[in-house]
């Protein structure tokens, strides 16, 4: 089914605040050429770095379903890049999660896009936005199920490396609970590394919480 009006508005909203290509001028642009019409300079020079861009970034058309989210995508992604706006990130990853929400398994052709630039920001984050990427990173794996597979290595160095940190903990076991949930026996080859550090988890007790999430983790493990 075709993207409901809602959010094609809010896929323009994104577009026009991040400053990205506007479609409709490069359109008009071709029709203008082909019709021998002369532009300004001033325009012609705006358009060519535009359609640069979108050369660059491989859009799918302006018809196609994908189009609004991929444009909204890889511009959110700039700003999750550059760390002179990191202020910008928790709202950055919100965004992402709102598309992803809304269109679910449509939006699984963005994965490359996506995760190895949220990957990377768990790494070198500060504790406090590290500590919500573990709780989105959870919610996004609930929605591309399977697809999340081929950045298990990447995501299991990540658990590795910040299991220690009991804060995290109990996001981590949430984190692993859902990628559990969407791959079941294809998640078997982990569980040798992880089995001693969910059985030694049990024995501590900084809240109920996450005893009780690892214990969930190991019915699913079965």
């Amino acid at each position: 089914s075709e993207t409901s009006p809602s959010i094609r508005r809010e896929y323009i909203k994104v577009i026009g605040i991040l400053g990205a290509v506007d479609p409709h001028r490069l359109k008009m642009l071709d029709m203008g050429q082909r019709a021998g019409v002369s532009l300004p300079g001033a325009v012609l020079q705006a358009d060519a770095k535009a359609r640069s861009r979108v050369q660059e970034e491989a859009l799918p058309t302006a018809s196609s379903e994908e189009y609004y989210p991929s444009v909204a995508i890889t511009q959110l992604m700039k700003i999750l890049k550059d760390q002179s706006l990191s202020s910008h990130h928790m709202m950055v990853i919100q965004a992402v999660l709102f598309i992803f929400r809304t269109l679910g398994l449509k939006c699984v052709s963005l994965l490359p896009q996506i995760v190895p630039p949220l990957l990377n920001l768990v790494k070198t984050s500060q504790q406090g936005l590290r500590d919500f990427m573990f709780q989105q990173l959870s919610i996004f794996v609930a929605i591309v199920k399977q697809h999340i597979r081929p950045y298990l290595p990447q995501i299991f160095e990540l658990v590795h490396e910040f299991w220690s940190q009991p804060a995290l903990q109990p996001q981590i076991l949430t984190f692993i609970e859902e990628i559990t949930i969407a791959l079941k026996d294809e998640f078997k080859a982990f569980i040798p590394d992880l089995v001693p550090k969910l059985l030694g988890i049990l024995n501590l007790s900084f809240g109920r919480r996450s005893p009780i999430t690892c214990l969930k983790v190991l019915r699913v493990l079965g």
